[in-house]
């Protein structure tokens, strides 16, 4: 016969165990979709790798992907507080655009770089207005410097699609 108190028991248990599950959750800076002949794979900047599967036509890495975060905070000089700056739009796709208001012929450089920290590119700005053409950089999040005389007075967080 079966005893209706270990029938209880693995009940609790198994209800317990089921109640606990939880589904992956994450919020990504960037991905994609990887399109070729044979088909398609779909990633994410953050991945972790934990198991590798390799056959004949190539490698497959498989993971969970993490979240991370980059904190920017806007660099307070007293001296540059008649620059304003807007940059439209943010996420973009093909063209960045960027309006200085107040510019007055001051040496300003715009130092577009990749999550690496490597430089992407560098620009004296001339006018008080500037457009990156993006179309050729890869979806991902960028940061944007914004220097004069060798001092950082704006850092902004660009996401391109």
């Amino acid at each position: 016969m079966i005893n209706i108190k270990q029938v209880s028991i693995v009940l609790i248990v198994i209800t317990i165990s089921l109640s606990e599950i939880m589904a992956q959750d994450a919020i990504l800076t960037s991905g994609g979709t990887a399109i070729g002949n044979n088909g398609s794979q779909t990633y994410a900047i953050g991945q972790m790798v934990y198991t590798t599967n390799t056959g004949v036509n190539g490698s497959l890495a498989q993971g969970v992907q993490q979240p991370f975060e980059i904190l920017l905070t806007d660099i307070e000089d007293k001296e540059m507080d008649s620059f304003n700056f807007s940059i439209y739009p943010n996420p973009i796709s093909e063209i960045l655009n960027l309006k200085v208001e107040n510019y007055n012929n001051e040496v300003i450089y715009l130092r577009l770089y990749n999550l690496l920290g490597m430089l992407i590119e560098e620009v004296r700005l001339t006018t008080n207005v500037y457009s990156f053409k993006t179309c050729d950089l890869p979806s991902s999040t960028y940061l944007l410097r914004v220097m004069h005389e060798q001092k950082e007075i704006k850092r902004i967080k660009i996401i391109k699609n």
